[in-house]
């Protein structure tokens, strides 16, 4: 669905985000002896966290003192998927009065990574109704394969995605692209890629249409503290046959829930602004859901 939306709505949504980083509970740091530790942790390194206890007072623990990270078996005990990073978001929300509204989403990341390769899953889909008319129904499947080049910086890179949305004149765009990124920075607790390369798009449905693009963008995670990410990327696309322009935003922070290693509240956004649109060029989607990591 296309929702009437200025431009700077994105970038307002994202400080929104940004601005919740300072009402973040404390964290708890658990150690390898299964003891736990709660409090603001004032900073961190590759050998030591400092925390502000409420009764201990200000505390510095090693590193080396902390749990270790959680394996990633395989799915239902098998070799299947073993060693990726997994998670299954799901929302729901409804109302009923004047109106009955309804609204579904499920969305889905994967990921990969060694020396050699890295890879990259994620899809989502959201059905809504209101008065039992649907008004939104929207769809998406990508995935990507990085080539990560031994003693660089750079890589190589190729992917696919399939998009499908009832209510935008294309219906059905399905694309792949291959480009080369670098890495601008890479150390916890903070990640920065950038990527350009070219992707060709088919779109059909309502409008069949050839879309020949090159593209530029950034890719940003951020472990802002323990238990809390921020996920960010903006892409430009220029098309190559028409004088036509694609930007797509995208953005999540993930807030582990307390008491808990595997779920997680995820608030998030995701934007298309398309010179090419019929109506209004931006096509804002957010949402927030439940993340559960398996």
């Amino acid at each position: 669905m296309t929702h009437p939306s200025r431009p700077l709505l994105p970038a307002l949504l994202l400080g929104a985000l940004l601005a919740s980083a300072p009402a973040i509970a404390d964290e708890t740091i658990v150690l390898s002896n299964g003891d736990a530790v709660t409090g603001e942790v004032i900073s961190r390194d590759d050998q030591t966290i400092v925390l502000e206890h409420e009764a201990l007072g200000r505390i510095t623990i090693p590193v080396e003192a902390l749990k270790p990270p959680d394996e990633l078996p395989g799915l239902f005990g098998t070799g299947l998927l073993e060693g990726w990073k997994r998670s299954l978001d799901l929302g729901l929300s409804g109302s009923e009065g004047n109106t009955q509204e309804a609204a579904f989403r499920i969305g889905l990341e994967m990921s990969e990574r060694t020396d050699e390769r890295r890879w990259k899953v994620s899809g989502a889909y959201k059905l809504s109704t209101n008065s039992g008319s649907i008004d939104d129904h929207n769809g998406r499947l990508s995935g990507r394969r990085d080539w990560l080049l031994p003693d660089s910086d750079w890589f190589w890179f190729t992917g696919s995605e399939y998009q499908y949305d009832e209510f935008e004149s294309w219906e059905h765009r399905v694309s792949a692209q291959v480009g080369r990124g670098y890495h601008f920075y890479e150390a916890e607790p903070f990640w920065l890629d950038a990527l350009a390369g070219f992707r060709l798009a088919y779109e059909f449905g309502d409008r069949d249409e050839l879309r020949p693009e090159v593209f530029v963008g950034v890719e940003l995670t951020w472990d802002v503290r323990l238990g809390h990410e921020l996920i960010f990327s903006n892409y430009i696309y220029p098309q190559l046959n028409a004088a036509e322009l694609r930007n797509v935003t995208r953005a999540k922070w993930k807030m582990r829930l307390l008491g808990s290693e595997h779920l997680s509240l995820l608030l998030g956004f995701d934007n298309e602004y398309d010179t090419a649109a019929d109506d209004s060029r931006n096509n804002l989607k957010y949402y927030t859901s439940l993340s559960y990591q398996y």
